[in-house]
């Protein structure tokens, strides 16, 4: 028997950092950022929307001037290949993202939960 979970965008969502479609690293994925974050830090929480088995819901931080990810509980849930491709995407485009680039992200992303 499948549990097909599917994450939950956070009540606190003001941006979406990524989506992932078809073609991306990480397909069936949107990470969202939270208003709870305070720099240099940025909260956020990835989900899957697609349906799986295993977890879909997962917390995490990430220091934009050291580039790296809160030693957390929740960031060592993350399966290793997942987590290395949220960090390549981290590093790649946060802090670059605008605000209007975030907000219609987010309305994007809304679009699809």
């Amino acid at each position: 028997m499948s549990a097909n979970w599917k994450g939950k965008p956070p009540q606190d969502a003001n941006g979406v950092v990524y989506i992932g479609d078809a073609d991306s690293a990480l397909p069936g994925w949107v990470l969202y950022r939270r208003a709870s974050g305070t720099a240099p830090w940025v909260n956020m929480k990835l989900i899957r929307i697609a349906p799986g088995n295993d977890s879909a819901n997962y917390w995490l931080s990430w220091h934009t001037g050291e580039q790296r990810f809160a030693n957390s509980f929740s960031t060592k849930r993350v399966p290793a290949d997942v987590l290395a491709e949220v960090q390549t995407i981290m590093a790649d485009i946060y802090p670059n993202l605008s605000e209007s680039d975030l907000a219609a992200a987010l309305e994007e992303a809304r679009m699809l939960a």
